[in-house]
């Protein structure tokens, strides 16, 4: 099975999580979300395996910009919303294959 890792290639857990996936010699294939974009249904199969709180980067910049009533009434279907307009609101690196957190490697 291919391996995808999900991410942006200037973030540092992308390029840790490159550097373990060369170290263990398993192929892959970078979806940059800055340059592909996230689609609803990738975004839906990150918060159902890893939940809202590992999937969104409440200490970027997309975070910082929603109003305190959008931070306070989050739900999966607005995080969704968030990620998909917005895909740095990621938080880390995530491979498919691997089916895990591939930051926490």
């Amino acid at each position: 099975m291919e391996t995808t890792l999900y991410g942006i290639t200037n973030c540092d857990t992308v390029k840790r999580a490159r550097t373990w996936l060369k170290t263990m010699g398993i192929d892959y294939q970078l979806h940059d979300y800055k340059k592909l974009g996230c689609s609803t249904d990738q975004a839906r199969q990150f918060l159902d395996h890893f939940g809202m709180d590992a999937v969104l980067n409440r200490r970027g910049t997309t975070w910082r910009k929603l109003s305190d009533d959008q931070k306070s009434d989050l739900t999966e279907d607005s995080v969704i919303f968030i990620d998909v307009g917005a895909p740095l609101a990621y938080q880390a690196a995530y491979s498919a294959a691997e089916k895990r957190l591939a930051g926490r490697i």
